[in-house]
């Protein structure tokens, strides 16, 4: 099985599951966690286990990767829009994934070589960029429906148990997770090459 139906498959199981309701009563502090977690999780066992997984992710083009976190604008305004999703959770989210989006056009260029060596700053971009998904994780478990959320409020974050934001959490955050992960990981391996 190809990469891409990998994806596909991922994708069409959290669109289904979504679309039709089944995650409607897992509490989203839940979903959220897990969508953070499992992820990273996964890749690295497969870096960890998988020759042929970890040589596929160095032939990845790191300005291609960054070059997709600009789509983070979609899903950050989106965010800010809805009236069902709490303040704190909604600016954290939103914001981040804005700010991240609109500087990745900058970094793709100035901090990816156009032969594909990370220069400076790509990795503290890619942690940041991290960092602003575990702080909307963490906005979104904390008001989240009891008894996740200790700071549930009204609303709280549960509508991202249905569809469509439940997608955030079964595909599109894990996937932008995975672009962090794999980029981080390549530019390393990249870097070490270069030096050694």
């Amino acid at each position: 099985m190809t990469l891409l139906q990998v994806l596909l498959a991922w994708f069409v199981l959290a669109l289904a599951s979504s679309a039709l309701g089944w995650l409607e009563n897992v509490n989203s502090g839940i979903l959220l966690v897990a969508g953070l977690v499992l992820p990273g999780m996964g890749f690295f066992i497969l870096h960890a286990r998988s020759r042929a997984f970890r040589e596929r992710v160095l032939r990845l083009n790191l300005r291609h990767l960054t070059l997709l976190e600009a789509l983070r604008l979609f899903g950050g305004s989106y965010i800010l829009m809805r009236d069902d999703v709490p303040r704190a959770f909604a600016l954290t989210a939103g914001i981040s994934d804005i700010a991240v989006a609109l500087s990745a056009l900058a970094v793709a260029f100035v901090c990816v070589s156009d032969s594909g060596r990370p220069k400076r700053g790509l990795w503290t971009w890619h942690l940041l960029g991290l960092l602003g998904i575990v702080s909307s994780v963490t906005a979104g478990t904390l008001t989240a429906p009891p008894p996740v959320g200790i700071l549930a409020t009204s609303p709280t974050s549960q509508a991202f148990s249905s569809f469509p934001l439940s997608l955030i959490p079964t595909f599109l955050g894990p996937m932008v997770i995975l672009i962090h992960l794999v980029v981080l990981a390549t530019a390393r391996k990249r870097a070490l090459l270069t030096t050694g």
